[in-house]
């Protein structure tokens, strides 16, 4: 009666993992199915820098709507007073540091310095 029981326990725990794996093969198909870009013409922006020593040391003003922007992952080489950039925009949940409250933190792709 003990091995009847032990059988059957396995044999169920055995189905369980069978089951189980094909349902998690099933749900790793959806996950890797290739994304669509997101990026595309109409979220191409252009604004200016701006460098400050107090406050926000960094302030992206956009040409259209003058709202401010903190550039979270903005390079080195494009942190420079007074230039203009083309760039992909993207909200960011980064903190903003001290004195950049005024401002809303964004992250920045396909950055391009424009001469003006």
């Amino acid at each position: 009666m003990i091995k009847t029981n032990y059988f059957a326990i396995m044999l169920v725990g055995l189905l369980l993992v069978a089951t189980s794996c094909g349902t998690a093969e099933d749900s790793a198909k959806v996950v890797e199915q290739p994304q669509e870009s997101v990026a595309d013409e109409s979220n191409n922006s252009i604004g200016k820098i701006i460098l400050s020593d107090k406050g926000c040391a960094v302030k992206l003003i956009l040409e259209d709507d003058n709202a401010c922007y903190f550039p979270v992952n903005l390079d080195e080489k494009f942190k420079v007073d007074g230039a203009y950039l083309q760039f992909q925009k993207y909200p960011s949940r980064a903190p903003l540091p001290s004195g950049c409250e005024s401002c809303r933190a964004i992250q920045l792709e396909n950055v391009v310095r424009l001469k003006r």
